[in-house]
């Protein structure tokens, strides 16, 4: 969130809430899964060593943004 002020903007970082970071988890998962079941059809093109590494990184921050939705309190 930005608030203005005469000597100029103020950014203020908020924390997600937990139902933020949940529906964001499961955005990037169901991303996951798409590129998952595409792949499945031409895994042995060289192309499908770059998805995967793709698919590992979406994963990554799907496990992260889970986690930090542990952590975050209820609101």
């Amino acid at each position: 969130m930005t608030l203005n002020f005469p000597a100029g903007p103020v950014v203020i970082k908020t924390r997600p809430t937990r139902e933020q970071l949940q529906d964001s988890a499961l955005s990037w998962l169901g991303l996951a899964q798409l590129q998952a079941n595409g792949l499945a059809s031409w895994v042995d093109h060289p192309e499908g060593r770059a998805v995967l590494r793709e698919l590992k990184s979406k994963l990554a921050i799907i496990r992260r943004t889970l986690e930090e939705a542990d952590e975050c309190p209820q609101r």
